[in-house]
């Protein structure tokens, strides 16, 4: 086997043979495997690797046997190798491991001592099957379950977001109506008087204005009314500032009591009240009303069982007979009041020299 010399009457012919490649041995995983088979002419079977083996291990040989150390060889597994790998009469082996579940052949080349190649490779078709976590099926569910798990944790994600949006809107609104609160309680302490809840000096003033631009767009004029409450000092001095505070409380109740609904009452500071009467057109209508005061306020107070004379001196002035402005309003009003004070206390006074209206006893 290997290169032939032809002798020739004529000439002396050489033709050279390519050397033959056989599977000498055969292994799939640990255990042998008949190699015979793909020795034999024909189409080779295909060798069925198992799912639970490890790989295969071949060894080849080529029939060329003047100088078998000489001979050369190379393989490639189709499907997995991208170059041939070389190998001499040493090596004689191509062994292949966790191979990906597939179809595969594995092309074996060899030459002679000569250097020859065989004309044709050793061919060996290999069909690696899939264990059933590598099943086509198998890896549907497994994108199927990665889509799901996706979902889920985007409906997760999502829940948590919802559930965090609405616990950060429940704090803010929370903390808005904690601020909303808290407005009112600084508009409470910046525009009412703490003892009584009265309207506050502060408050009064911007009220005055309202009475005044409405009385302006109206031409309905409207009265201010002073009220201060006579020897109110010597119930504090007598009896305490816990008194006096009780008096004033039921003050400011009998001050709602005689005035409407339209009208508006305020505490300017210590014994001195003030009421905005609206529509004092008629001096009637401020007439009945400062009577009125006069006779409620002139009742006596109990407070824990201990009763106080009460009385009070009403100053009025009427806008804008008495002034465009609310300090002179305010003046005419104090000037009355001071005059019905003068006079004797327990009566009320309108600006102009009217008399002094003392209530019937």
């Amino acid at each position: 086997i290997g290169g032939i010399t032809i002798v020739h009457p004529d000439k002396v012919q050489t033709r050279v043979v390519s050397p033959t490649l056989v599977v000498s041995d055969l292994r799939v995983g640990a255990k042998p495997f008949p190699s015979m088979v793909f020795n034999s002419s024909g189409t080779p079977p295909s060798l069925v690797i198992p799912s639970d083996s490890t790989g295969f291990e071949i060894e080849f040989a080529a029939l060329d046997f003047a100088a078998p150390y000489l001979n050369r060889y190379s393989y490639r597994l189709e499907g997995f190798d991208k170059d041939w790998i070389a190998s001499d009469a040493t090596r004689r082996t191509a062994a292949y491991t966790n191979l990906p579940p597939g179809s595969y052949t594995l092309h074996v080349r060899g030459s002679d001592h000569q250097g020859h190649w065989s004309e044709h490779d050793l061919m060996l078709p290999i069909s690696v099957r899939a264990a059933w976590y590598q099943t086509t099926q198998i890896h549907i569910l497994e994108v199927l379950a990665a889509i799901a798990c996706v979902l889920l944790f985007v409906r997760a994600r999502t829940a948590y977001l919802k559930k965090r949006q609405h616990e950060l809107e429940e704090i803010v609104a929370e903390r808005t109506e904690e601020l909303r609160k808290s407005k009112i309680q600084l508009e409470e302490f910046a525009f009412h008087d703490a003892l009584t809840s009265l309207p506050n000096r502060r408050f009064f003033a911007e009220r005055f204005e309202h009475f005044r631009a409405t009385s302006e767009r109206s031409r309905a004029p409207f009265a201010l009314i002073l009220v201060d409450l006579d020897r109110f000092k010597g119930i504090n001095d007598a009896f305490g500032h816990d008194a006096g505070d009780m008096v004033l409380i039921e003050t400011t109740r009998r001050l709602k009591l005689a005035t409407r609904e339209m009208d508006f009452v305020a505490r300017l500071g210590g014994d001195e009240f003030a009421v905005l009467l609206a529509d004092a057109e008629s001096e009637a209508v401020v007439s009945g009303v400062c009577d009125r005061l006069l006779v409620l306020l002139s009742q006596p107070v109990s407070v824990r069982g201990q009763t106080f004379p009460l009385s009070a001196t009403l100053g009025v002035a009427i806008y804008p007979r008495h002034g465009l402005s609310q300090e002179a309003i305010y003046k005419a009003a104090d000037v009355a009041l001071y005059e019905a004070k003068h006079r004797g206390r327990n009566a009320w006074n309108l600006k102009s020299g009217s008399a002094v209206v003392v209530p019937a006893q």
